[in-house]
């Protein structure tokens, strides 16, 4: 999550969380820890309380509110920290952005998707795969709804899911287009894992249903998102076709925010010299990375526009990853061996640096190097003080 700049930004390195927390009048402390990749918390402060906290983990997890602060306040390891102050104005600012990181979440608020203005308390953000959230929500009988937005380069997109304690109706918008029902549900499905839980007053929802009965879903949700699922695969197993390779054994399930957290996730794969390939996608298009040793070999992408291969493809997966998508990793027993590879490595890193390399790029590989240099300096310490 990106948080607005502070007037004052400070970098501590090598430090407790206990020796920073508490050293903000008003603003945020952002502690980063390289554990199988890099996780960021953050806990903000104004007039010296703490009233938000947030935790983004490597694997796409997040935490929010008080369960976030509880984690946070018990790492026990030096960290890299950042300090950032902020003016009250610029707290109220990201309250109203992002109100499911504040302690105290219960507001008011409006949101309009096709016709329809919402107006809801939001209670909770639910992360993860969208049917186990479901499933939650069912036993927790919310009256409300469950909604989910993603922004692309062209267009905002919007879904909602409504209960009565069990789903009863979907509502899908993309730009000027608006689907209903099991195909609102549908196109849920590619949006996002999990989202935000609002409560409805019961009169709302049942006036809904009656004004806009094309919106009830008629089929178990379990029976659309899998069918929607298995159409998933297909894609895949037909991209696998083209390369010549086996469907291989899903190890993580990561949404990204944008091409430098698809970097981090890569920069990851690298480190571990991972074998297998990584299933991208994205709003416009779905692609297949190829990795052997951590580095990539082979490409392949198809979308609107076609399909294509190799560097062509490369460019296309990052061109669409570039706000939003989901990536799975999936795990070869033996390096790959491509039938359509590309013409020299050179060439591949070449590409990733000039698409990735920027001013927040530079800033993800400063902080990287200095969490290394941390973690280097204090295992050079520990040996010093065990000889």
């Amino acid at each position: 999550m990106r948080f607005p700049a502070g007037k004052k930004s400070i970098l501590h390195k090598g430090v407790h969380p206990e020796e920073v927390l508490d050293s903000v009048e008003t603003g945020y402390i952002r502690l980063t820890v390289e554990d199988d990749g890099l996780t960021d918390h953050y806990i903000l402060y104004l007039n010296q309380e703490v009233v938000a906290a947030l935790c983004e983990f490597s694997d796409g997890r997040r935490l929010y509110g008080a369960e976030a602060l509880e984690y946070i306040l018990s790492l026990d390891t030096d960290v890299l920290a950042q300090t950032a102050v902020y003016t009250e104005n610029v707290m109220k600012k990201i309250k109203k952005d992002f109100p499911e990181i504040f302690l105290a979440p219960e507001s008011t608020e409006k949101f309009k998707i096709g016709d329809t203005i919402f107006t809801g308390v939001l209670y909770a953000v639910k992360g993860g795969d969208l049917l186990p959230v479901i499933k939650t929500l069912e036993e927790e009988n919310l009256i409300g709804c469950l909604r989910m937005s993603r922004e692309t380069e062209d267009v905002v997109q919007e879904g909602v899911i409504l209960f009565l304690k069990t789903p009863v109706a979907a509502l899908f918008e993309s730009g000027t287009s608006t689907r209903l029902g099991d195909d609102a549900l549908r196109e849920i499905v590619l949006i996002n894992r999990g989202g935000k839980v609002y409560r409805l007053e019961r009169e709302f929802i049942e006036n809904f249903l009656f004004l806009n009965n094309a919106s009830r879903l008629k089929y178990p949700v379990e029976e659309t998102i899998a069918s929607e699922k298995a159409t998933d695969d297909l894609k895949r197993f037909m991209a696998l076709q083209m390369l010549g390779l086996e469907r291989g054994t899903l190890v993580l399930n990561a949404p990204c925010n944008g091409t430098f957290s698809f970097e981090a996730l890569l920069k990851s794969a690298a480190s571990r010299k991972f074998d297998g390939y990584l299933w991208v996608r994205s709003d416009t298009s779905q692609g297949l990375m190829v990795l052997g040793h951590g580095k990539i070999q082979a490409a392949y992408s198809m979308g609107t526009s076609g399909e294509s291969t190799g560097m062509r493809a490369l460019r296309r997966i990052y061109e669409s990853m570039e706000f939003k998508g989901t990536v799975d990793f999936y795990q070869l027993s033996n390096p790959p061996k491509v039938t359509h590879p590309f013409e020299a490595e050179e060439g591949t890193d070449d590409v990733l640096v000039k698409r990735l390399m920027g001013e927040m790029g530079e800033d993800l590989i400063r902080d990287v190097s200095l969490a290394k240099e941390f973690k280097k300096r204090w295992k050079d310490k520990r040996e010093k003080l065990g000889e």
